[in-house]
């Protein structure tokens, strides 16, 4: 049998990977004011959680305000909504 064929060459599933890993970094986090990246995740219950806890951060590393603190909340809202609806 002839060892050339004429079908697609084998891609490396390494490089193949890290270029996913790139795009799905760039494309599925948010920033927080503070400069945090927050990985966005597809179940809402986790998301929530996610900037339940970045707000519990906050308050506590930067002593903000629950004012402050909502105003931060509803900005990281504002992103997730904004990216849902560029993907989809």
């Amino acid at each position: 049998m002839n060892s050339t064929s004429s079908g697609p060459k084998p891609t490396s599933r390494n490089s193949k990977r890290k270029v996913e890993q790139k795009n799905f970094k760039l494309k599925s986090t948010i920033v927080c004011q503070c400069g945090a990246q927050i990985l966005l995740v597809p179940d809402v219950k986790e998301m929530n959680l996610a900037l339940e806890m970045h707000m519990n951060e906050h308050k506590k590393n930067y002593q903000i305000s629950d004012v402050e603190a909502e105003a931060i909340l509803d900005d990281l809202i504002s992103q997730v909504l904004s990216k849902i609806s560029q993907e989809y």
